[in-house]
């Protein structure tokens, strides 16, 4: 009978058959939330406490250290850090932000950081990259300049590290 109506037939055949098919559904659904509760889990251990340090400091350009092996060339500042745990380095979240020129403002450190060194005249010399790393107790801050540029960063760095464990 449907296919004597041609294209007619044929979509009220398909619209019957969705609605069939959604009460069904609905009826299945219903029916399946009914019944007794269930008797109560086992209790769970108890939740460690999260921990939440931070330090700001800043690096003067006079405290660089200077690595050079040969092949390769970059400024470093360690820092000793007591919240730096294994379990903070293994399992925790470690951040570090660096300071732009207003202390209120700041760019995260996620992989490195670039910033374009510009003479009076508006012209870029070079590019410094900054970047972190980090081991128990300890975490380094690393300046790369690109076009073999050796010169130490020219102005203190602020930056503020936080550690969630």
């Amino acid at each position: 009978m449907y296919f004597c109506l041609g294209n007619h037939g044929i979509n009220l055949f398909y619209k019957e058959m969705k609605k069939i098919l959604f009460t069904l559904f609905m009826a299945i659904t219903l029916a399946s939330c009914e019944g007794p509760m269930g008797p109560q889990g086992p209790a769970g251990e108890n939740a460690k406490e999260t921990l939440w340090d931070e330090d700001t400091f800043e690096i003067r350009p006079n405290e660089w250290k200077i690595y050079d092996d040969g092949n390769d060339f970059y400024f470093y500042h360690e820092r000793k850090w007591d919240a730096l745990t294994e379990f903070a380095v293994d399992h925790g979240i470690v951040v570090c932000y660096l300071y732009k020129e207003k202390m209120d403002e700041y760019t995260l450190l996620e992989e490195s950081v670039h910033n374009l060194i510009v003479d009076p005249t508006g012209t870029i010399q070079w590019t410094e990259t900054i970047s972190l790393s980090f081991s128990v107790g300890r975490f380094v801050i690393i300046v790369r300049n690109s076009d073999f540029f050796n010169e130490a960063p020219r102005d203190t760095k602020r930056f503020r590290m936080a550690v969630i464990q």
